[in-house]
């Protein structure tokens, strides 16, 4: 009952959008983590809810305890990453309804790099593909607290922006992806990629994306 209970404060703060209930909700289960002599147990018991809205608030609840305890997180990292996916990732709802990027920044700041690339990237590039008016605002969701650097994904990230760019109802979600994206460009070659390729699209130069390899 205690973790149905936390699930369900954690989803309507995080729906909420308030920073200061976050922390409040944060603190509380933090002393109560700390206390507590059963952590394996309510992780265990966390990991039976994986319907869709129960899942997502199961997101929020591990955020916090990859910022409490990140030796118990990475236990179960690849766990919560499949969550992610599954919930968020290749849902069929737009994500930035249902949740905050804050719901979810402990565990995007905990990405790596394999993580990204074997996991995380090619989920979303599916996603983008199946379904761009749902999932394009996943680039922003997602990478506005992500730790690594994205350089090497340019090429790629270019195709996905560029594809939708000239779609009217896509436009300021492009943008917002865009802006997300540049900060994690950290070399002038991956930049000029993404430049010249926008640059290329609005001059009929390049296609949409039409297929993910």
């Amino acid at each position: 009952l205690f973790v149905e209970v936390v699930l369900l404060v954690s989803s309507i703060i995080s729906k909420s959008g308030s920073s200061k209930l976050n922390y409040r909700c944060f603190e509380t289960f933090r002393n109560w983590l700390k206390r507590s002599k059963n952590e394996s147990e309510f992780v265990d018991i966390l990991k039976q809810f994986t319907q869709e809205d129960l899942a997502l608030s199961c997101c929020v609840v591990w955020s916090y305890i990859a910022k409490i305890n990140s030796e118990l997180y990475q236990t179960h990292k690849s766990f919560v990453l499949d969550i992610i996916v599954k919930n968020v990732i290749m849902s069929k709802r737009i994500i930035n309804q249902v949740l905050q990027p804050e719901s979810l920044k402990n565990i995007m700041e905990k990405v790596d790099e394999q993580d990204f690339k074997s996991t995380i990237f090619p989920s979303i590039q599916k996603a983008i593909l199946r379904n761009p008016e749902t999932a394009l605002g996943l680039l922003a969701f997602m990478f506005t607290n992500l730790k690594i650097k994205l350089s090497d994904y340019s090429q790629d990230l270019s195709k996905i922006v560029g594809s939708n760019i000239k779609v009217e109802n896509l436009q300021e979600e492009t943008l917002k992806s865009v802006t997300a994206i540049a900060p994690l460009l950290v070399t002038s070659s991956s930049v000029e990629t993404i430049l010249q390729h926008l640059t290329n699209v609005y001059n009929g130069k390049e296609g949409k994306l039409t297929s993910v390899t």
